[in-house]
């Protein structure tokens, strides 16, 4: 899986090459949050608009390999996991528990903060 992220100011073309991916990004809040996915096969193509929050998933239990191409030479990639909850320091748990509407004693919040210390390191 790649993770959630997006890129602020470039569009992203993807071709599957081999296997099957689960593709899709979300819409921002002037047109709804709407989320658009699709099941991509190979020779399938998808386009994600900039400044979407996208994802790539293999659905298939054997390997996939996608191209992609992108319309800047350095376009950047803004992971949406790795910045709330792999900041340095880390974000008061108060703060993302206020932003996610959970109780700030949920151990999922302490574990995804732990867990992405620990990949970073």
């Amino acid at each position: 899986m790649l993770l959630i992220h997006f890129r602020i100011f470039w569009t992203e073309i993807l071709v599957v090459h081999q296997g099957t991916l689960f593709v899709g990004f979300v819409t921002s809040n002037q047109v709804g949050n709407r989320i658009f996915t699709k099941t991509l096969n190979m020779g399938d193509v998808f386009v994600f608009p900039e400044g979407f929050i996208h994802f790539q998933f293999n659905v298939a239990r054997s390997p996939a390999v996608a191209f992609a191409a992108l319309s800047s030479q350095n376009p950047g990639v803004i992971s949406i996991v790795n910045t709330v909850f792999g900041s340095n320091p880390p974000t008061n748990l108060n703060v993302l528990a206020k932003a996610f509407q959970l109780d700030p004693r949920v151990a999922m919040l302490m574990d995804l903060q732990a867990k992405i210390l620990i990949m970073k390191y």
